[in-house]
């Protein structure tokens, strides 16, 4: 091996050690470190790293312009603490993260701010040309207002590409039985570039109706639960979104969980999608036992889900969602769940695994 090869992989293996935050302060000590940290293979070997020691990322909202961002490890320990301040006034929705490394504010579906947050860039995403030439002309239907009945947002990231996508389906019409007509349109952000060299493409029909309020990104793909009853009672009970290839295909749920999945009511779904150790997992809540199911789909082709965790609950709390995973050895670990107390709960993932434990 020449020294010059030895001496770029003695740099990148010591650069994907720092964090993105030193890497930025590093850029200016010579044009030597700046090739080298420029280098596509330090992205990756630097995310292969941090990945075996995950960092917690707290968003929270002073008023409803400025975020307070704080990345932390899981000993507690502050890398990274910040301000953003979006540019209106009005309410913001966060649809979607990709494992701290990108954020996504939506305000009514209409404008898009992605913020990285270590670098701590916030940069508008372009509008689209398509989608709201189709949802200017629908009527408000019901309760729902425009922002949430109309438009159905995600994030992903593909990591063969090394490529993010802004995932928007919009409805394009109301059909006469009453069934949504929805289009789906993407925005492509390279890895390393700025969010003004992405741009919106239309790829088509989504095949059907789903969730407006669960998803989850998993590996190079999106995955909602469907909302259409005909579908669910097929068995055809998630709809997935591969990122790479921008196409549609549904997925079955675990063979002994069925109610929730084929339900009678089109608009009921006591199951959410979530990711979880980079598995999609099936979450449900029994009620009003205080039970919560977990089931994480360890074979996609063949459709094997297996259940990983059933947790007993505190009582009183009407709702909860899991967060993340806080690994300790090997498998085992705990689950960070945020309850409708706004107090913040572990559940150790090792056996018992029903176990509650209150943080502090």
């Amino acid at each position: 091996m020449a020294w010059s090869s030895l001496h770029t992989d003695v740099m990148l293996d010591f650069f994907s050690r720092l964090t993105v935050k030193g890497l930025h302060r590093c850029r200016c000590v010579s044009r030597e470190w700046l090739s080298v940290i420029s280098n596509p293979n330090l992205r990756t070997l630097h995310r292969q790293r941090w990945r075996q020691h995950p960092l917690m990322l707290v968003l929270d909202n002073i008023n409803s312009t400025t975020y307070v961002i704080t990345v932390s490890d899981m000993g507690g320990a502050v890398l990274n603490h910040f301000i953003v301040d979006l540019p209106v006034t009005s309410s913001f929705a966060i649809i979607g993260y990709t494992y701290c490394e990108l954020i996504c504010f939506s305000l009514n579906h209409d404008k898009l701010y992605v913020c990285n947050p270590s670098t701590q860039e916030l940069a508008e995403v372009p509008s689209s040309p398509y989608s709201f030439r189709f949802s200017a002309s629908l009527p408000p239907m019901g309760f729902f207002t425009l922002t949430k009945q109309h438009h159905i947002l995600a994030i992903g990231r593909v990591p063969s590409l090394d490529q993010y996508k802004i995932i928007r389906l919009f409805m394009r019409n109301v059909e006469k039985n009453g069934a949504y007509d929805f289009g789906c349109e993407v925005f492509t952000i390279r890895d390393g570039e700025n969010v003004d060299s992405g741009s919106w493409k239309l790829i088509g029909d989504c095949p059907c109706s789903v969730s407006q309020t669960s998803h989850a990104s998993v590996e190079g793909a999106i995955y909602w639960p469907v909302a259409d009853h005909a579908l669910r009672s097929q068995r055809n009970h998630i709809l997935r979104l591969d990122l790479e290839t921008e196409m549609f295909e549904f997925i079955s749920g675990p063979q002994d969980y069925l109610y929730g999945l084929d339900h009678e009511d089109d608009d009921f779904i006591s199951f959410s999608l979530q990711e979880l150790k980079g598995c999609v997992c099936l979450v449900n809540r029994y009620q009003p036992f205080f039970v919560l199911d977990v089931w994480m789909l360890k074979d996609r082709a063949n459709g094997i889900w297996v259940k990983e965790h059933h947790i007993d609950l505190p009582p009183l709390d009407h709702h909860c969602m899991i967060q993340g995973f806080i690994p300790s050895n090997h498998d085992d670990g705990n689950l960070l769940i945020f309850m409708s107390s706004n107090q913040p709960t572990t559940t150790t993932t090792s056996r018992p695994r029903h176990s509650v434990l209150q943080t502090t």
